[in-house]
């Protein structure tokens, strides 16, 4: 049974820059970014064991998970909870991912 996600309020922020950025560029871009990470929270929340657990240890952070964009060079960074799963950033992937990871 698919779990209902819960975004943090940076995490939010993130997509909608991310949108920004690939919609200056085309219309058709930003769309298919906001296709693709929409698909993405369809697998994460039908499938919340699939992702990596690489950053939870490297900012051992218990539980953490990501999954990465296929087409875009973003990474998910969530946590499933009992009833939920919480969205906590949703960040390129060239970009220093422990400090920004914390950024308020």
């Amino acid at each position: 049974m698919a779990k209902t996600l819960i975004y943090q309020i940076k995490a939010e922020q993130d997509v909608e820059q991310a949108i920004d950025y690939y919609r200056e560029k085309s219309k058709v871009l930003g769309n298919k970014f906001y296709h693709e990470l929409m698909k993405s929270y369809g697998n994460i929340s039908d499938h919340p064991a699939i992702g990596s657990n690489r950053f939870a240890y490297e900012l051992n952070i218990p539980n953490l998970k990501t999954w990465a964009l296929t087409d875009f060079p973003y990474i998910i960074f969530y946590i499933e909870k009992a009833e939920y799963i919480h969205i906590y950033r949703v960040l390129h992937s060239s970009r220093q991912i422990p400090s920004w990871m914390f950024e308020s």
